[in-house]
């Protein structure tokens, strides 16, 4: 369905030159510009780097030494020094043909397989050889038999689609100018038609032909994966594996929070689950004036005031008990509402409460989906006409302009390496999803090759 690296010299390469006409940037200069000029044109007021935090060892069943650690603090990096060594040499053009993957067999079924076939490029794809990969909600729904995903996933499929790894194999046409043999990259898992009247309009994240590796398109729970050129994405070469492995969410994240401008805002985020804390890692990186979490869930909420605790944010971010009549609690303490409210929890209730607690003339974006096809708002006139509400319906990331909107956060000093709180190889797939789904982990890394060095 993600640590602090600060630095200057930001660059994000394009992928190709038609590719770098339809991607969207904040502003001009391109991206070359120090730390403090990625922040002006991020809208960032005195950004801070808050630096790294340890993450205290967790136990997970049978581990086999894969536990939550604390990262080492990243040296300054420039993107277009690229020190393959740190995740160890890149392995171009393997010669195996087999290699182990998680595959969905059927609905709500999936098994680990050392016998898939290694995946070989078309015209105008990269092969990747996975160094890691971050389990998402989307893949616990898969697992469960979610029925909801019954019109999406495409069986037998391997699963995965948040991951970086280093290119391996280029196919027929791919220019090994703008893609070479061991790049550190990640990639954008939609696969778009590029004809539909969304994709004419430059809108790319919302096509509705879109295909999806990891659900509709084998994915990257694997040893390798396949991907268009288009969609990769070059990375800084001193991005931490574990936080390049959660770009994907990441950048759901960054699409949903800075739908609107939220600087010097009032901001409600429904759901702390991974998603709704990025969200409230980069409202409060990029000068949110304050920031309510709602969530009903003990051990969501604990995690909320952990966060707050170790930012030092307090008076700036109130925890609130999504049980505790929230709505009432906002309307009192801002005066008739929040500027913005993002709803991430797709509950119904939490899609009406984000509503009622906006203030008039606000916005309320939605990324949360809810489990039926159908949500009733209460209150329709009162609380969405009469208040003349701005509604936004988030999917996916902007095709490319989030990518670089959120690798200019991190950039810039901005930290989400304590999100993750599980290391594991790829074997323990079960494990994992196990304990994501009951909300033990906040994110989960995957090894399909050994945790790299």
């Amino acid at each position: 369905m993600p640590a602090a690296v600060p630095g200057n010299g930001f660059a994000t390469e394009p992928v190709q030159a038609a590719a770098k006409a339809q991607r969207h940037l904040l502003a001009p200069g391109k991206n070359t510009g120090t730390t403090a000029a990625c922040a002006k044109r991020l809208g960032i007021v005195d950004a801070t780097n808050p630096g790294l935090f340890s993450r205290a060892p967790i136990a997970t069943a049978g581990d086999e030494g894969y536990r939550a650690h604390a990262l080492p603090k990243a040296p300054l990096w420039r993107c277009r020094h690229r020190d393959r060594r740190i995740h160890g040499p890149p392995h171009p053009s393997h010669s195996m043909t087999l290699m182990k993957g998680i595959q969905l067999t059927s609905p709500g079924q999936y098994r680990l397989r050392n016998d898939l076939e290694v995946p070989e490029p078309a015209p105008k794809e990269v092969r990747i050889r996975v160094l890691a990969s971050g389990i998402c909600g989307t893949d616990v729904h898969i697992c469960a038999g979610d029925p909801s995903m019954n019109g999406i996933i495409a069986p037998p499929v391997t699963l995965g689609h948040e991951f970086c790894g280093h290119i391996d194999k280029l196919g027929h046409g791919v220019d090994p100018k703008q893609l070479a043999l061991g790049d550190y990259v990640s990639a954008e898992m939609h696969e778009v038609c590029y004809e539909c009247p969304a994709c004419r309009d430059g809108a790319f994240h919302a096509c509705m032909s879109s295909k999806i590796r990891g659900i509709s398109l084998n994915g990257a729970f694997a040893e390798f994966v396949v991907v268009s050129a288009s969609n990769v994405v070059k990375l800084p070469a001193k991005l931490p594996v574990q936080v390049a492995a959660i770009l994907d969410p990441l950048g759901n994240a960054v699409h949903t929070t800075m739908k609107v401008p939220i600087d010097g805002k009032t901001v409600a985020i429904i759901g702390y689950g991974p998603i709704g804390a990025m969200c409230g890692e980069v409202a409060s990186f990029i000068g949110a004036r304050h920031i309510f979490l709602i969530d009903v869930a003990d051990h969501a909420l604990n995690r909320a005031r952990e966060w707050v605790a170790r930012r030092n944010i307090s008076h700036k971010v109130t925890v609130l008990d999504g049980r505790l009549k929230p709505v009432e609690a906002i309307l009192g303490e801002t005066r008739g509402g929040v500027d913005v409210a993002l709803e991430i929890s797709g509950h119904p209730v939490g899609i009406n409460n984000a509503i009622a607690m906006t203030r008039a003339a606000g916005h309320v974006v939605h990324l949360g989906l809810p489990k039926s096809d159908n949500v009733t708002i209460e209150k329709f006139s009162k609380n969405f006409i009469f208040k003349g509400l701005t509604l936004h319906a988030v999917i996916g990331r902007e095709m490319y302009r989030t990518w670089e909107q959120m690798l200019e956060l991190i950039n810039s000093g901005m930290d989400i390496s304590h999100l993750i709180s599980a290391e594991l190889p790829l074997e323990q797939f079960g494990t994992g999803i196990d304990r994501f789904g009951k909300g033990l982990e906040q994110k989960v890394v995957l090894y399909p090759q050994g945790k790299p060095r």
